[in-house]
């Protein structure tokens, strides 16, 4: 009982004698009920048999509950000191919050100055908090750079894919057991290239934004090859502080004049941020140029989040729709296989943030007309045109078990309405069919699937936002042969996929190896090449994450 004595006074008199309020650092040696004291041995640090949270301290930034699982489980040992104080673990972990800022996290989350403040503290009650605390820490740091900050469902309404938790005290014991434990660090962010990317693109932007930021171009005239002027050099300067133009020798202050690299570096530019690649600066092009340097820091570390809540393994083989990028691309082995544009849903009609397994490829497949959609496309022009059905080869059903048959001039469409639409709309097979020849079907809550469609035209425009919330594929046979490539039973190439485009009949292939499907939204993301690539929020989920994400001055 002397030891604790002495403990707790030396709480009170200790320099640090406000961490016992803010901390909460209380260890409790029990000589009574809960055991022996556990003794000093060699000068080192020991734990007592139990940890007791103190009355009143409701507010304490430790975590407790995982601090008693974890010391339990290490039968009460210190894993961050030894008899001359913190060990080379300890060291490790303290390097890497100094350096959270990387991950795009804010390394005062992690107590970092207290653990400065503790770190060559001799006292022994010192020796305590700073062991309480770097696990702690870790447990947080864990938490956040391996599954995210924040709660998906609670700042992004779009997001659906379920989280996975991350077991932090579990991931702590296992990195004990291992002899690289900085290695075990390294390993705790999002092992997918598209994270690791990010991340340098971060530490990149970071580093143009302390030489300080970028110049803003003045509205005026479009900036096209040929024109000089104080804006042009504003331009050259401003593509150069991002890596779109390389300045000759001697052009440091920037000529005035546009050349044909100028206008090369803005084509660039504006391939990068998804915009009409025409190496001329109008509207659009100007208002991407004029985007903070803060702000496109900001971009990627959201899309760093987004990245961290998502499974660490994707799948062997698996396709991404990024729909900020219009964009599909099918991985294989962590590599792009291939890549095609895509229409999204409309504003009104958004496409959720979504994942589940491809199970089935359906070729010349019916539609089924949504409920909503039948009511407030299909139905109105019926009513105009009383052909309109028929011409589209749309069938009606009395009802949604498709058994009686009905002509649609046999219905009464002026009496349809939100409460009264008992129908079921079909649309057969053919080259007016809604969803084109093929569509891939995968498992989700949202009626959600990929498919072809007859409007092509609609593929030439950058802003592709035009669907009711499916995905429409501008190379559905290319994805049908990818998709298809590992299956048994039928030589799967391009050939077979179109023949059975051609042939007409609705034909359809459960896949035995399905393939994971993930429906994202990520504004910014790298290349392999290193360039970054941004695009608007077209739905505005940066806009309600931006307000929850902590954006402090961050360690690089």
């Amino acid at each position: 009982m002397h030891y604790y004595v002495g403990v707790m006074a030396s709480l009170h008199h200790s320099p640090l004698s406000s961490l016992h309020t803010g901390l909460g650092a209380v260890l409790l040696l029990f000589a009574l009920g809960y055991g022996a004291v556990v003794p000093a041995q060699d000068g080192a640090l020991s734990l007592a048999t139990g940890l007791l949270r103190p009355l009143g301290q409701q507010d304490t930034p430790l975590n407790w509950e995982e601090l008693n699982r974890f010391y339990a489980a290490e039968r009460f040992q210190p894993v961050w000191s030894g008899p001359q104080g913190p060990n080379r673990r300890a060291e490790q972990f303290r390097e890497q919050l100094r350096h959270a800022g990387a991950e795009g996290l804010v390394p005062s989350h992690y107590h970092s100055a207290l653990i400065e403040e503790l770190w060559d503290s001799g006292e022994e009650t010192d020796r305590l908090q700073l062991e309480l605390l770097l696990s702690s820490a870790f447990f947080d740091y864990a938490r956040d750079v391996r599954s995210g900050q924040l709660e998906p469902q609670q700042v992004a309404p779009l997001w659906k894919i379920e989280k996975v938790p991350t077991d932090a005290v579990t991931i702590l014991r296992l990195a004990l057991l291992l002899d690289d434990f900085h290695g075990a660090l390294d390993a705790l962010p999002p092992v997918h290239p598209g994270y690791r990317r990010l991340r340098q693109a971060l530490a990149r932007y970071r580093a143009i934004e302390r030489r300080g930021e970028w110049p803003t171009i003045s509205d005026g005239a479009l900036l096209r090859p040929g024109m000089k002027g104080a804006r042009v050099a504003l331009l050259r300067r401003r593509l150069a502080l991002e890596g779109d133009l390389q300045l000759p020798l001697g052009d440091a202050a920037g000529s005035d004049y546009f050349d044909q690299a100028l206008s090369y570096a803005v084509r660039r530019f504006q391939v990068r941020h998804g915009l009409q690649v025409d190496g001329v600066v109008g509207e659009k092009t100007l208002q991407a140029l004029n985007v903070t340097v803060a702000e496109r820091i900001e971009q990627i570390v959201l899309t760093m989040e987004r990245w961290r809540w998502l499974p660490q393994y994707l799948g062997r083989r698996h396709l991404i729709v990024n729909i900020p990028a219009l964009e599909l691309t099918a991985f294989e082995d962590g590599e792009a296989k291939l890549a095609m544009p895509v229409i999204i849903g409309t504003t009104e009609r958004s496409t959720p943030v979504i994942s589940g397994l491809l199970h089935t490829v359906v070729f010349n497949p019916d539609w089924t007309v949504p409920r909503n959609l039948a009511l407030y496309d299909v139905v109105p022009r019926q009513r105009s045109n009383p052909d309109y059905m028929t011409s589209r080869n749309i069938r009606v059903f009395a009802d949604w078990n498709g058994d009686e048959e009905l002509e649609p001039q046999q219905v009464d469409w002026s009496k349809v309405n939100i409460n009264y639409f008992p129908y079921m709309l079909r649309q057969d097979p053919g080259p007016e069919n809604a969803l084109g020849k093929v569509k891939f079907l995968f498992y989700n809550h949202h009626d959600i699937y990929l498919h072809d469609t007859p409007h092509t035209g609609l593929f030439s425009s950058h802003e592709r936002a035009y669907s009711s919330g499916c995905i429409r594929l501008e190379e559905p046979k290319r994805l049908a042969s990818f998709v298809l490539a590992e299956e048994e039973g039928w030589y799967w190439d391009e050939v077979m996929v179109q023949f059975l485009f051609d042939q007409g009949e609705t034909f359809e292939v459960a896949l035995s190896a399905r393939i994971p499907v993930y429906v994202l939204y990520l504004t910014a993301w790298a290349g392999e090449n290193g360039a970054v690539h941004f695009r608007p929020d077209i739905y505005g989920e940066d806009a309600m994450l931006r307000p929850c994400m902590p954006f402090e001055e961050q360690t690089p």
